[in-house]
């Protein structure tokens, strides 16, 4: 990675992110795209299921992103079924999202673990609220969710608690691991086979130009092979307000992918790209 690389992205999203966002929510609302995600930013997901249209982590870290899509954000947001947050890291919990959504007919998932206070600050209410522990299940429509403990707490002490789930409808099995740091868990033992996982790449803390990001690279992929998917989606790339010593991006993908493909080798394994349709 290097600076120039960075600066690039920065750039692309100064003056491509309104088409992002607009592509993806305009596609999303069109009834012509069933069983898929968008990706709307490095950890943000957009799920269209059925009827039903799902936000997961929906967030703008930095203010002027947002702004590019000010005009049209509440109406876009008002537009979904379903909003479900994970953990309160900034890449993932929104306050300026909620306020967006506030009075709307969106329901909230949230985890009963957030700061509630700063969760009532937004303007939602309890009729919109669906508060989460783990274990908890519940339906969006067609599609069933399972929410788990996410090992996001890593074996140096940093960390938060979060949410990971499982989605399950017409026979498919969709994964949501989360921000995991601690690949030697149990904690995700009992979920078996998936068809779907979005793997959240994690090489290390300081760790991205220390390539090949030994040893959690090939601790990263043994976790994700031990559930067999067939398809697995590399997020967590290119977090422009990150550090390039802490930034992961289509490199990384690279080599998470050639890893898994040796032990998976029928696994589709991809790097995805913001505003474009993937299948479910």
């Amino acid at each position: 990675m290097r600076e120039e690389w960075k600066d690039a992205a920065i750039g692309a999203y100064r003056t491509r992110y309104h088409q992002v966002w607009g592509h993806s929510f305009d596609q999303l609302s069109s009834g012509n795209y069933d069983r898929c995600v968008w990706y709307t930013g490095p950890s943000s997901y957009l799920l269209r299921w059925g009827s039903r249209r799902i936000g997961i982590d929906l967030q703008f870290r930095m203010s002027w992103i947002r702004e590019q899509i000010e005009s049209r954000l509440a109406k876009d947001l008002a537009s979904l079924d379903a909003l479900i947050v994970t953990h309160s890291h900034s890449d993932h919990f929104d306050p300026e999202v909620l306020k967006a959504v506030a009075g709307s007919s969106v329901k909230v998932y949230l985890p009963a673990f957030l700061d509630q206070e700063k969760v009532y600050a937004t303007g939602l209410t309890d009729d919109q609220i669906v508060w989460l522990a783990y274990g908890d299940r519940f339906s969006i429509g067609e599609l069933s969710f399972t929410t788990l403990e996410a090992p996001h707490m890593g074996k140096d002490g940093h960390g938060v608690p979060e949410v990971g789930f499982i989605a399950e409808g017409d026979g498919k099995r969709i994964f949501f691991p989360g921000d995991v740091r601690n690949y030697e868990t149990d904690l995700y033992a009992q979920v078996g086979h998936v068809d779907t996982m979005f793997l959240h790449i994690w090489l290390g803390r300081g760790n991205a130009l220390n390539f090949p990001c030994e040893p959690w690279l090939s601790e990263l992929t043994a976790f994700a092979s031990s559930f067999t998917p067939d398809t697995v989606y590399c997020g967590h790339l290119y977090e422009i307000g990150r550090p390039l010593h802490e930034m992961w991006t289509y490199t990384h993908a690279g080599l998470v992918r050639d890893s898994l493909v040796a032990k998976l080798p029928d696994c589709d394994v991809t790097a995805p790209r913001l505003g474009q349709p993937y299948p479910l």
